[in-house]
């Protein structure tokens, strides 16, 4: 077996390097502030170019987007539930009762994932037409303290998911519980 020089590993140790560098140099720039809301208890870093809307009538906040070309925004929003089911059975439960609301939903993908703090959480990627729309949420569900249950959903026109998988999962991968 031939020798590989210590000057190649070298070689390709800085090349894998200088690749970590610039991928985690572009994912900083496609986030921008971090959303912290102590009464939810929870916090997460948001596209870049993300501003906060106005309160909603159930107290709850939602982000959105800059608008597309055709004037229409990406949203998210954030929901906390008591349940006293594990993370799992929690998702097949609100994924069933989603589609007993919506008949045209149609779920894509279910994948089991960590944030960076190594926070276990559920993505499901699913779509449905709404006013006649085709729209994509992407669902990120955590577990939190006790039977703390949190729901991170992004909503956006299914033609726009090339661009807004990644920056979604980007943000949803910074999520943290905070007191």
């Amino acid at each position: 077996m031939k020798r590989v020089p210590k000057k190649a590993i070298w070689l390709m140790l800085m090349i894998v390097i200088q690749l970590l560098f610039f991928a985690n140099l572009a994912a900083s720039q496609e986030l921008g502030e971090r959303y912290e809301d102590k009464k939810l208890g929870a916090a997460m870093q948001m596209p870049s170019g993300w501003t906060l809307g106005p309160v909603e009538s159930d107290g709850g906040r939602s982000y959105f987007g800059p608008a597309g070309t055709d004037g229409t925004k990406a949203n998210v929003n954030f929901q906390r539930e008591k349940a006293h089911l594990d993370l799992g059975p929690y998702v097949t439960a609100a994924m069933l009762a989603a589609a007993k609301d919506n008949k045209d939903l149609t779920v894509l993908s279910w994948t089991e994932l960590k944030t960076g703090s190594k926070i276990p959480y559920i993505r499901i990627i699913s779509i449905a037409k709404i006013q006649g729309f085709p729209l994509q949420f992407n669902q990120y569900f955590f577990t939190g303290n006790g039977d703390d249950k949190f729901t991170v959903t992004f909503t956006a026109y299914e033609k726009d998911k090339t661009t807004n998988d990644k920056i979604f999962d980007l943000s949803a991968a910074t999520f943290s519980i905070i007191k």
